[in-house]
């Protein structure tokens, strides 16, 4: 399925909920099939359930020109997200239910 996804290219709307619990990244770095995953049309992404996800890959998100609403949900060990990386079009960022990422600075 995955790999269809890139042809959808009027899907404005993925949900991705994981239990993998080899996924650290996401997109997983130095997969050049993943870098091609997301569809540019996305406008809403949402990232949930990722038991061990530690950070978001800039690569991934570098594509996604339209993208204007990102939410992350229960990844109990994400950590950071990209500085730099995350689409200037982003509107709306909801972290919720993930205790590592820090929400104000020290």
């Amino acid at each position: 399925m995955w790999e269809l996804l890139h042809r959808l290219t009027s899907l404005t709307g993925l949900c991705v909920r994981g239990e993998d619990p080899y996924v650290v990244s996401f997109p997983p770095e130095g997969d050049t099939d993943m870098e091609m995953l997301l569809p540019e049309s996305l406008t809403d992404l949402s990232i949930w359930g990722f038991p061990n996800l530690k950070k978001l890959s800039s690569k991934g998100f570098q594509s996604l020109t339209s993208l204007e609403y990102l939410c992350l949900s229960c990844c109990p060990k994400l950590a950071s997200i990209p500085e730099e990386g995350l689409p200037i079009s982003l509107r709306l960022l909801y972290i919720i239910g993930c205790p590592k990422y820090p929400t104000s600075p020290a």
